[in-house]
């Protein structure tokens, strides 16, 4: 046993009748959330090595990824209103993982497990609950047909940063979801940057 690692006795999160959307591949990928975060509650509670943990976190990030890309992409096709506020939900969670990864990676000692595991069973109730069910009824209403008055589509990307890189990847980003005075401030000053790295080059 690593006793690194707080041992801690905390409840499993439940995949109940209330968290169904009724959409498929939506309520597969919340089952299997909520499997993994439990999963990571289990590691952190048994007091398992850093090696298990590390695995149960890589397993995390990697399927709150495919998750998120999966469900905005339906979002995006049916095009609904509220796309923009839901992403950034999603980031501000994606933020939050790779934030205590990283701490993983660097400082094992100093992740606060108890508070990890709480905030993921927290964020996954709430979102799921109220976030997710919000846009039920327009994925199960879209027809296949694209609607030409829709807004501009939301285009996902993946990137690749330093660790230390990503929480400002982060705050960018979600400046630019809200595609107002702050986002177009950040593209003058990201042009004055381009522009003066053309003098220097």
């Amino acid at each position: 046993m690593n006793h690194m690692v707080p041992v801690v006795s905390m409840p499993s999160l439940a995949f109940t009748p209330d968290m169904a959307t009724g959409i498929r591949a939506i309520d597969n990928d919340h089952r299997m959330l909520i499997d993994i975060a439990n999963a990571l509650t289990e590691e952190v509670a048994a007091g398992n090595s850093k090696e298990k943990l590390g695995a149960a976190l890589d397993a995390l990030i990697r399927y709150v990824e495919e998750h998120f890309r999966r469900e905005e992409k339906m979002l995006t096709d049916c095009a609904y209103p509220q796309l923009a506020a839901h992403m950034r939900e999603h980031q501000n969670l994606s933020r939050s993982v790779y934030e205590i990864h990283h701490l993983f990676r660097t400082h094992p000692e100093q992740v606060p497990w108890g508070q990890v595991t709480a905030f993921l069973a927290n964020w996954l109730k709430s979102h799921i609950l109220q976030t997710d069910m919000a846009y039920v009824e327009c994925v199960r209403n879209f027809d296949g047909t694209k609607n030409g008055n829709s807004p501009l589509p939301i285009q996902p990307l993946t990137l690749h940063v330093t660790p230390n890189r990503a929480d400002l990847l982060f705050r960018c980003s979600n400046l630019l979801l809200e595609d107002g005075e702050m986002a177009r401030l950040l593209e003058e000053a990201v042009t004055q940057i381009e522009e003066r790295q053309s003098t220097i080059g």
